[in-house]
């Protein structure tokens, strides 16, 4: 009986892993170009060692606008889902030095400056008007691959690193006219850890992207240097979802950004990108449309 049993919980076991999510990709070119409403690239000189400027960053509100910033690390500019240009943000001179990343939180849009000594949160209105700005004071020195989330008690903050297996979340806390930073759960329940490199192997490792509203966590696997990407999902019991996703990036088109331009996922499940090469720049929404066994 317990054999019979055993292999019955195998068999829906395997019939999990086996899953596989259908997207669908849509894509909308953003206007680029030099002016106010466009979104501009600047390339290097053939060779010359310095690096191509573009966006570098966006997030996108509830209604799917988007919110992308410029190679004027201090401009941002909104963009409705059809690619329609909206506002921009004022250049603010001495708030900080240039921002590098973008969040969006409860009607407002998060900025992090670049500073990894003295980083500096501003906050904007969805009409991209400056609120506040505030310094961050941290034992630690420095930050990289930043990148926003809100954790499952509502707190929002950033990872300090992207590790699937180990996350870390910190919060922003507000006090005396500057954010201090304490960390804090990104799940607020336990998660059956999951030996991706059993079944998803790659020769580089994974990214943590986020989680929807289902607590599906989405990972990206690095199939290797300057390589496109794959997208793979685990649940919170452990099951691992595969998908037909595959994220395109800029320096397989030859543009050399400093940084990879984060992806964003919705709570719905929706997945967002931003692809840049020197003939568009594309606003990419991947929709889930079915489940195959």
């Amino acid at each position: 009986m317990k054999s019979v049993f055993a292999f019955a919980l195998l068999l829906i076991c395997s019939l999990i892993a086996a899953e596989t999510w259908i997207y669908e990709k849509t894509v909308v070119e953003l206007p680029m170009g030099e002016a106010e409403n466009q979104l501009g690239l600047i390339l290097a000189p053939d060779g010359y060692e310095e690096l191509d400027s573009g966006p570098t960053s966006f997030t996108i509100d509830e209604d799917e606008n988007v919110y992308v910033l410029t190679r004027r690390k201090n401009i941002i500019k909104k963009f409705d889902k059809d690619g329609n240009y909206l506002c921009s943000s004022k250049y603010e001179g001495g708030v900080g030095d240039a921002i590098r990343f973008l969040g969006y939180h409860d009607g407002m849009i998060y900025t992090m400056s670049g500073d990894l000594r003295v980083p500096c949160i501003r906050r904007y209105t969805r009409e991209l008007e400056l609120v506040d700005y505030h310094r961050i004071r941290t034992r630690n020195s420095r930050y990289y691959g930043l990148s926003f989330i809100e954790n499952t008690n509502g707190d929002y903050g950033f990872l300090s690193n992207n590790n699937p297996q180990r996350v870390n979340f910190c919060r922003f806390q507000l006090f005396d006219n500057e954010y201090s930073i304490a960390g804090a759960d990104l799940f607020d329940f336990d998660f059956k850890k999951v030996d991706l490199s059993k079944i998803w192997p790659t020769g580089i490792g994974y990214r943590f992207l986020g989680y929807d509203n289902n607590f599906h966590f989405y990972i990206e696997n690095l199939k290797g240097p300057l390589m496109a990407t794959e997208l793979g999902i685990t649940t919170r019991e452990g099951a691992f979802i595969h998908t037909n996703v595959e994220f395109d990036y800029h320096f397989t088109h030859g543009i050399h950004l400093i940084d990879i331009i984060n992806l964003v996922i919705s709570r719905d499940g929706c997945i967002y990108h931003i692809l840049i090469t020197e003939e568009s720049i594309q606003f990419i929404k991947w929709e889930r449309i079915r489940v195959e066994q």
